[in-house]
């Protein structure tokens, strides 16, 4: 099946493992800092980027639009979203220590043209990273290795460091090679050279690069802004709860607040948590969460007629968890 042709599998295909276990390897671990924080807006099931878990310290952040391959990744990334890489997300400017891109090798239409989407993804992704940050792009001659991407590379301050590829299958399918690169106020080699130093005819095996006087820089931002615009999957928010110690401390605490005159022989059920939430007996932050109750009135309608319409008040408890972390609100009752 033709890479370039995979429409169904959405431009989706998973870098080797093998090739960025070698990358990894040739980083010298004292130039690797104990915080720093790694970005691939193409995640797929997370393999790639998972890799940098060897580091201690490091902070994953993954984007990935397709549901199955999302839910992979959500297990062994520290930050998943499941969404459009380059139309869903609130990212923030000079965040990411390391930006991993492998994008998908396809057309797409922006603003009604036609344009390839690894430019895009440049183009959108490279401002996220903050200075002296490295980028690894994985790109093939056929697809965007050309004087519009040169040029949008060099306009985002990637200063060029190296061009390799690796003797495997994706080379000899495809052409894959790859791009290092690292962010600066801006780029001082010409237009020419610079389109030269990416051409895949100036790509040399990965034996003879020296990665080894590459740094990593240290996380500069304590908050980052990484989270989908619009609500997350449904099925996201069930596994963050489910990950969270948010129901058993809550439970916890409530046997045992004793000192409130508060017990129970049983841990409560949920709708009388409910009630105890809701009459603001419980509003205070638990791993992360601020949680809030309130009741609301409710006018239901329960006859019409000819003399009028009958209403009957009904009280309904509408439970929010406020994630401090993510600065987002989520539902729970």
């Amino acid at each position: 099946m033709s890479r370039l042709g995979n429409e169904i599998k959405m431009g989706f295909y998973p870098t080797d493992n093998n090739a960025v276990e070698r990358i990894l390897d040739s980083l010298s671990s004292k130039n690797v800092p104990s915080d720093f924080s790694v970005c691939d807006p193409c995640c797929g099931e997370g393999e790639a980027l998972s890799r940098f878990k060897r580091f201690a310290g490091v902070t994953t952040y993954g984007v990935e639009i397709d549901e199955g391959r999302a839910k992979l990744a959500f297990e062994k990334l520290d930050n998943l979203i499941c969404s459009d890489a380059l139309f869903g997300v609130n990212k923030s400017r000079n965040a990411f220590s390391f930006l991993f891109l492998n994008p998908p090798y396809l057309d797409i239409k922006v603003a009604g043209k036609s344009v390839r989407s690894e430019t895009e993804f440049v183009l959108r992704w490279a401002k996220t990273l903050m200075r002296e940050g490295i980028m690894l792009l994985i790109i093939n001659p056929t697809s965007a290795a050309d004087p519009k991407l040169s040029r949008i590379l060099k306009l985002s301050g990637m200063e060029f460091l190296h061009n390799f590829y690796f003797d495997n299958s994706d080379r000899k399918n495809y052409g894959q090679y790859f791009l290092m690169f690292k962010k600066a106020d801006k780029v001082e080699m010409s237009d020419e050279d610079y389109y030269k130093a990416i051409s895949p005819n100036s790509s040399v095996p990965f034996e003879q690069v020296d990665l080894s006087g590459i740094t990593i820089p240290q996380k500069s931002k304590s908050r980052i802004l990484f989270n989908s615009i619009g609500n997350p999957k449904e099925w996201q928010i069930e596994a963050m709860l489910q990950k969270s110690s948010l129901s058993k401390d809550f439970l916890k605490r409530m046997t045992l607040a004793k000192d409130d005159k508060v017990s129970s022989i049983m841990p409560p059920n949920e709708g009388q948590s409910s009630l105890l939430l809701g009459s603001g007996y419980f509003n205070e932050e638990i791993d992360g969460f601020l949680i809030k109750g309130a009741f609301s009135k409710v006018e239901m309608l329960t006859d019409k007629s000819e003399d009028g319409a009958k209403t009957q008040e009904q009280f309904v408890s509408n439970i929010y968890a406020f994630s401090t972390i993510e600065k987002k609100y989520y539902k729970l009752q």
